[in-house]
């Protein structure tokens, strides 16, 4: 957010311009999608003027600007508001860190800029809002489905028909959390087939394609338990795929905030 202090050692350059952030974890959210926060930068870029050729960047950011059509240059170097130069700040942080901000005011700007009619500019605050609810509820299907696993797994060691019914209930909530946590994603992320950062794509298809098999295998699952002796195998494998396709699409979303080495020890 631009009243937050820029931290000299996190910067870039958008399309000829030095765009600063307060910390790593803001700039990688930028770069991993620099367009979501373009529209913002719109507004600011009266207030950051054009790099001059005498700037540590000015050179690379003119053949930048003569040489792609995306005018993106990434830097690594300092340019604070304290070493004399301008510096727009990225629309892409909020003060604890918190995923759910990332998509504040970019309805707004679009329903401003392309002048959607008034009900359409609620419906699309809404459904913004109700996208910020996403990273919170991604905790559900993670914790449940591998609840239902481990639950599972406990009863072919011990035979205990008790995990049949705790794997069971974790079975249910990991899946209506996965449904509702993947409409929240498309809320969140907004209707696009394809986006601009390939780890935000992979996760978007991800987190659909988890919903989709949590639901097949929640039905498995009760076509198993409703019928005396039936064979628990076909469910245990869905249960298994389903158990990796949430810990995979857990570890892209994570990407999208601490890049793809997060784990790395």
């Amino acid at each position: 957010m631009t009243q937050e202090e820029v931290n000299p050692e996190f910067t870039t350059i958008f399309k000829g311009r030095v765009i600063g952030f307060c910390c790593e974890k803001c700039l990688a959210k930028f770069e991993a999608n620099p367009r979501r926060y373009a529209e913002r930068l719109r507004e600011l870029e009266s207030k950051s003027p054009p790099i001059s050729p005498d700037h540590p960047h000015g050179e690379a950011a003119a053949n930048q600007r003569a040489g792609s059509p995306d005018n993106l240059v990434h830097g690594d170097h300092v340019h604070a508001g304290n070493t004399g130069h301008d510096v727009t700040r990225g629309e892409s942080h909020d003060h604890d860190h918190d995923e759910g901000e990332r998509s504040v005011g970019a309805n707004d700007v679009h329903r401003h800029e392309h002048g959607h009619a008034q009900g359409a500019g609620f419906m699309a605050n809404v459904i913004g809002w109700f996208g910020k609810f996403h990273p919170a509820m991604v905790s559900f299907p993670i914790a449940m489905t591998l609840g239902a696993t481990l639950a599972e797994l406990l009863l072919i060691a011990t035979g205990r028909s008790s995990f049949v019914n705790a794997g069971r209930f974790c079975l249910w909530v990991g899946s209506l959390g996965a449904i509702l946590a993947a409409v929240l994603g498309w809320f969140f992320g907004g209707f696009h087939l394809v986006d601009d950062s390939w780890i935000l794509t992979t996760h978007r298809w991800l987190g659909t394609t988890t919903a989709v098999w949590s639901t097949l295998a929640l039905v498995v699952a009760e076509r198993t338990l409703r019928h005396a002796g039936a064979s628990r195998a076909r469910y245990r494998a869905m249960l298994y795929i389903g158990a990796g396709l949430v810990a995979t699409t857990g570890f892209f979303g994570g990407s999208l905030i601490y890049g793809l080495n997060h784990y790395a020890f």
